[in-house]
């Protein structure tokens, strides 16, 4: 059986599947019960996994695309890759760029393409998280309290499909992707999680208390639709 990630709804009457970024969707009605949700993946079993397939080509073919040169978005802006060799590693975010410095003793190793990007994703990845955490840990407590609505928790991970998720815990999960998207939109989606504290769907009344404490949610998603295909990983 695949690993999944399941999406109920009460005005879904019919179930799909969908592969994205290399993880499958499935979107099925409240009502269907967990063996017909696995009896219907089960079907689809040799669709799914060529669909799978075809991510996993995509994801080797973009593990050198970090390389000096390349662009990358950070808090809303494109910027250009430059890439340093000195005694310790870092990272500074520049104006018009990001430079990434690497340590001397693997300068050899990195004439190779597909190692010299990935130890530059590794180091990006660090420094996004640090930057979501930062930023997060400081925004969260006050639009908990503009909001009166209180996570149990929340953590700072990647993920593949979302910018972020709430369970029925009251625990919520942030995408550290997040920080390549301007910081109003970053509010938009910490909004979005927290109104799912109340309501763990999106129903209208969801939609409306999103409406409510952020009224250019609208704006935020057309960001986030528009660059969806530059803010990939």
């Amino acid at each position: 059986m695949f690993d999944y990630q399941l999406i109920r709804s009460t005005r879904r009457r019919t179930i799909s599947l969908q592969v994205r970024n290399g993880q499958i969707i499935v979107r099925a009605p409240s009502f269907l019960s967990q063996q017909q949700i696995d009896l219907v993946i089960t079907k689809k079993s040799a669709w799914l996994k060529s669909k799978l397939n075809d991510a996993m080509q995509i994801e080797t073919a973009n593990e050198a695309k970090f390389v000096a040169g390349s662009c990358l978005w950070i808090n809303g802006k494109k910027k250009t890759l430059h890439i340093h060799f000195e005694k310790k590693s870092s990272l500074e975010n520049l104006d018009d760029k990001i430079l990434v410095i690497l340590p001397q003793r693997i300068e050899t190793k990195c004439l190779e393409k597909v190692y010299l990007s990935l130890q530059i994703k590794k180091q990006l990845a660090t420094w996004l998280k640090e930057q979501a955490c930062h930023y997060i840990t400081t925004k969260l407590p006050l639009l908990v309290t503009q909001t009166g609505l209180n996570p149990i928790s929340f953590k700072i991970r990647l993920y593949k499909a979302r910018w972020g998720s709430c369970n029925n815990k009251g625990e919520l999960s942030f995408n550290y992707l997040l920080m390549m998207a301007p910081l109003w939109v970053v509010d938009y989606v910490i909004i979005h999680e927290l109104c799912h504290l109340k309501h763990l769907n999106h129903s209208n009344k969801f939609w409306q208390l999103v409406d409510q404490y952020y009224p250019n949610y609208k704006d935020a998603q057309l960001w986030l639709k528009k660059h969806q295909s530059q803010l990939t990983w």
